[in-house]
């Protein structure tokens, strides 16, 4: 549930029963939330993506975007769960992108530098960098 006020000071709760966004409005607002990623306003960035999340859970491009913003903002389990909630719902071509370098990343601010090294081995792989 999102509150706010209203212009005239009236409160309101918008929830997902009572707020419907179009297709073309939800594109509209992935690309605020990608716009404010381009120009490093990532607090700002989050929020936006948090609502998209929170009206369209299921959406899974949207976890790509919550787990490098958590990153960058220094949510690091956060962005470990949406990292590993994109990796399970994915199509298998998706799997192998720089997610598993942000889940590394996450990995590694956390302390945990053998997951980490392991996540990032794989992803060099697959990169044919190693």
């Amino acid at each position: 549930m999102i509150s706010f006020t209203d212009m005239k000071g009236k409160s309101s709760n918008l929830t997902k029963q009572n707020f419907f966004l179009k297709e073309n409005e939800k594109r509209a607002l992935v690309a605020l939330g990608y716009t404010q990623i381009k120009q490093a306003n990532y607090k700002s960035s989050l929020v936006i993506f948090e609502c998209i999340n929170n009206l369209f859970p299921n959406e899974v491009e949207i976890y790509k975007y919550l787990a490098f913003l958590y990153m960058e903002t220094g949510y690091y389990e956060k962005s470990i769960r949406a990292s590993q909630t994109y990796m399970e719902w994915a199509e298998e071509s998706s799997k192998n992108t720089p997610i598993m370098f942000i889940k590394s990343l996450s990995l590694w601010e956390l302390g945990l530098r053998k997951e980490a090294s392991e996540i990032m081995q794989r992803y060099m792989a697959t990169k044919n960098i190693l």
